[in-house]
């Protein structure tokens, strides 16, 4: 039982019956061998202390060799020199002058035992000198205080510690082979190829399977761990070689790379090394798996590349708006945290693209686009982006810029690059561009909201120049922010009103109709006249809904007119047509149903438009043109002299009113500096003449001017001479004053 107690746990039965014996026989040897000793030297001091004192160091050896850890027997190992210890220290209580021999052992065994390659060694020598000590000390005492046997019991002691050690040894190497075959086998069960190193030997063994990952037969290369290293890609090469000098005894890695594979291909691997020691540490074997994870990174490759394209403009290849967005955003990040301004942001816009665009065809438009984005790339610096955000509109990034000039430089480059010809096809273009420059300070949103107001100014200048966000700006823009919201809220409210400017007939005074005028009726600033908020609500999307508010109270009011003043039945109202309802599906539709509604005769409504409105696009603005006379409408071009002023495209149109603009009257009459300007219009009533159109002199304040037309050959004008616009009511008076012609 108590034997059994001794043996603890963690032993097999075998080792465990062994163990059992060992430690009985070896205590039973102890009690009765002083006996024996007694009978073969009288000399010899027994006593049964002494026996059981004896025996209860043979029974604590095996109780610490049983109870102490694999890896603490160095523990064991120090008690084991405690007892040889323990003999020489009673052999010096017996001889006090051996003390010089026991110092030349210490010396001794401290000066060899690092030359010791194992423990076993250590010990057999430790116990060949305590030995010969005692036999020296014998010849020199003249007696013999211990006994032969005691040798035998000593030499059996450090056999018995050998054997522990011996046995903690087997059990670390058996532990180390299961783990290696647990690894082995949870390698196979994941259908990886599995191989060894044995650092000893320099052989390799690569099962079959890992060979087949590769394709590779039976007799091929790799034949140890060099070759395996040669088959990595050699860009990977070094870093797997550093993983490989990392490795700890026990502690799995596991790392991917590429290698080579026998179809030429390079192949993906998941790698797993785990490093095998032997007992004194030292890394002995290393085995291993290697599991193909080719598919998994096309995969993985085919998401990024995804990714990458949702990131990507598909038609210039350049970064999209979210893209730019992210890195704007980074960059003001970056700013902010260093507390000043790193990074410049440009937005660019290209001049009248949608003319180049529309006559050429979409595709010499793609192709446009990109010309003009491999220009943009080729003139900033690699750590710029530049990004195509929409349409013809681009975004640049410039990295470490803290000074406006050296944007404003790169701006003008730009600029200078792009009004370089395009060759598309066999046809040249010119095109130019208008860009907006803010700095990424505070956030991406307020650093793009900057540019795009910078961006306006230019455009608003002409386009094909550059603009650098101030404060001031950002007034206007707030300003013009609460305009817009204004705006928005004032056909709610009714607003708008229409005042009517006379127009006369020049040979006799005589009112023969008024051209409607919208105004706004603001709250707080009072009557805006329409050169304030007119464009703006053209750009917000309003233009179509005023337009046709204009023409429904223009056309009721001239209804009522009639119903109510007979003078009235024989003039006419003039309504200007705004760009965004000139361009509406249902204009047509729209102004048939007032006319039917009003029972107005369609020549009492002249419609005047813009030159440059008209040629936006010259072939749908005289389809939209010849639908509108198709009603009956009397079509005035308005301002004509200051836009394209085409004799082609005058001859072409069915205009059947000329309206001279306001800055060739102004120079009337014409003499000394005018005289120009006189030609100029007499040209123009020739021309006028020629195609049977009438002509109306717009903006006549003197009598000077007046007579000056009427002299050119003008048959009607309007202007502050023969009255301001006026409200309804006021026309209406007009009217009943003055009478018609």
């Amino acid at each position: 039982m108590v034997a059994r107690r001794l043996a603890g746990p963690g032993l097999t039965p075998r080792e465990r019956a062994l163990y059992r014996r060992f430690v009985l026989a070896g205590a039973a040897i102890i009690v009765l061998i002083r006996p024996l000793e007694r009978a073969t030297d009288p000399n010899t001091v027994d006593s049964w202390p002494l026996r059981l004192t004896m025996a209860a160091y043979a029974l604590a050896i095996g109780l610490i060799a049983a109870r102490v850890p694999a890896r603490a027997f160095d523990l064991l190992l120090g008690f084991g020199f405690y007892l040889l210890t323990g003999w020489v220290l009673l052999l010096l209580e017996w001889n006090p002058g051996s003390w010089v021999y026991f110092v030349e052992l210490l010396l001794l065994v401290g000066a060899l035992a690092p030359m010791m390659r194992s423990r076993r060694q250590l010990l057999t020598y430790a116990a060949f000198v305590l030995v010969s000590l005692t036999l020296i000390l014998a010849r020199h005492s003249g007696a013999t205080p211990i006994h032969p046997t005691h040798y035998l019991f000593l030499v059996g002691g450090l056999l018995f510690l050998d054997f522990l050690l011996l046995d903690a040894r087997l059990r670390v190497e058996q532990e180390l082979a299961e783990s290696e075959e647990r690894y082995m086998l949870a390698a196979l069960g994941s259908n990886s190829g599995l191989f060894e190193w044995d650092l000893r030997t320099g052989l390799a063994i690569y099962t079959p399977r890992w060979r087949a990952l590769l394709g590779l037969g039976p007799t091929d290369p790799p034949h140890n761990q060099r070759d395996w290293t040669l088959l990595l890609a050699p860009d990977e090469r070094p870093h797997v070689e550093a993983r490989l000098e990392t490795l700890r005894p026990g502690v799995p890695v596991e790392f991917e790379h590429r290698i080579w594979h026998a179809d030429g291909s390079w192949r993906w691997m998941l790698t797993r090394l785990l490093a095998v020691a032997d007992r004194t540490g030292q890394i002995v074997k290393i085995v291993g798996s290697q599991t193909d994870i080719t598919e998994r990174k096309m995969a993985e490759e085919q998401l990024l590349a995804h990714a990458e394209r949702a990131l990507r403009d598909p038609l210039t290849g350049l970064p999209n708006r979210t893209l730019f967005l992210d890195r704007l955003g980074q960059a003001a990040r970056a700013a902010d945290r260093e507390g000043g301004a790193g990074s410049a942001v440009l937005l660019l816009d290209l001049d009248r693209f949608k003319i180049v665009n529309d006559s050429l065809g979409h595709g010499r438009g793609d192709e446009l686009l990109q010309a003009v984005a491999r220009r943009l790339e080729n003139g900033l610096r690699p750590q710029d982006t530049v990004a195509r955000l929409g349409g013809d509109e681009f975004g640049l990034l410039l990295d470490d810029i803290v000074h406006p000039a050296p944007a404003t430089r790169v701006a003008a480059r730009i600029l200078r690059r792009l009004r370089q010809p395009f060759l598309l096809g066999d046809q040249e273009v010119f095109v130019s561009a208008s860009i907006g420059i803010a700095f990424a300070h505070e956030s991406a949103e307020t650093a793009l909201r900057e540019a795009d107001t910078a961006l306006h100014r230019a455009k608003a200048r002409g386009g094909n120049t550059y603009e650098l966000f101030n404060q001031a700006m950002h007034a206007e823009a707030m300003a013009l922010l609460r305009v817009e919201n204004e705006l928005t809220r004032a056909l709610e409210r009714q607003e708008f009103v229409l005042h009517y400017q006379p127009i006369v007939d020049l040979q006799n005074g005589h009112l023969v109709g008024f051209e409607a005028l919208l105004r706004w009726r603001h709250p707080e600033r009072g009557l805006v006249l329409p050169g304030e908020f007119l464009a703006l609500a053209e750009e917000i999307g309003w233009g179509a809904e005023l337009g046709r508010w204009v023409f429904e109270t223009a056309c009721r009011q001239l209804a009522e007119w009639r119903r109510s003043c007979e003078p009235a039945n024989g003039f006419h109202v003039n309504v200007n047509v705004a760009p965004r309802h000139f361009h509406q599906p249902d204009l047509i539709d729209h102004l048939r149903g007032l006319l039917r509604d009003c029972a107005l005769d369609p020549r009492t409504l002249h419609v005047e438009i813009t030159e440059t409105l008209v040629m936006q696009d010259p072939d749908e603005g005289f389809r939209r043109l010849s639908r509108l006379k198709d009603l009956g409408l009397r079509l005035a071009l308005d301002d004509f002299g200051t836009g394209y002023s085409s004799l082609a495209y005058l001859e072409r149109f069915p205009f059947d009113v000329l309206k001279i603009d306001r800055s060739f009257v102004a120079a009337l009459p014409a003499h000394g500096s005018a005289a120009r300007t006189g030609a100029v219009v007499e040209s123009v009533m020739r021309l006028a003449q020629a195609l049977a159109l009438e002509t109306v002199g717009e903006g006549v304040e003197t009598e000077e001017q007046w007579r000056a037309l009427r002299d050119l050959g003008c048959r009607y004008g309007q202007g502050y001479l023969f009255g301001p616009p006026l409200d309804a009511e006021a026309a209406m008076e007009l009217v009943r004053r003055r009478g018609m012609a």
